[in-house]
């Protein structure tokens, strides 16, 4: 099964974290994340939530939203990270719980003064690959997806 993280408009992200009564970091398997610059500003606030199926047994057991073994590692706390082509480290957060959506565990994350003006974005979940994103693609409106490695 494939995990998808989705890039959303800044506002969508804060707009889902409100409603579900969460505030934080955080993100794993599919999900959301978000852009919003500052006008007449190089750095700009991304926000993610990351969905991954869950273990309805072990969620239930738990009285949490647990991921299905094969998305293990994709909890709370692990890492996001994003960096440009040279490996430099550009941003960084932990995943957050949000809540349980339908059958999977949703984890958010929120990565502050994310530098603008890099060719190309890597996204990493953990040890998963996201991705990369050129700088047009990662800080237009609308919602991007990719798939976690």
């Amino acid at each position: 099964m494939k995990n998808r993280l989705i890039v959303l408009p800044f506002a969508t992200v804060a707009l889902i974290a409100a409603l579900a009564g969460c505030s934080g970091t955080g993100s794993g398997g599919a999900g959301t994340a978000s852009a919003t610059a500052d006008s007449g500003s190089q750095k700009t606030t991304v926000g993610g939530v990351v969905l991954v199926p869950s273990d309805a047994a072990a969620s239930e057991k738990a009285e949490t939203c647990v991921p299905t073994s094969d998305f293990a590692d994709v909890k709370e706390g692990t890492p996001v990270e994003i960096t440009n082509d040279g490996g430099d480290k550009l941003g960084e957060a932990k995943l957050t719980p949000l809540s349980a959506q339908g059958d999977d565990c949703a984890l958010s994350f929120f990565i502050s003064d994310l530098k603008r003006g890099e060719k190309d974005y890597k996204v990493t979940v953990g040890e998963r690959d996201g991705g990369s994103f050129a700088e047009n693609d990662l800080f237009a409106a609308g919602e991007r997806r990719i798939t976690l490695k």
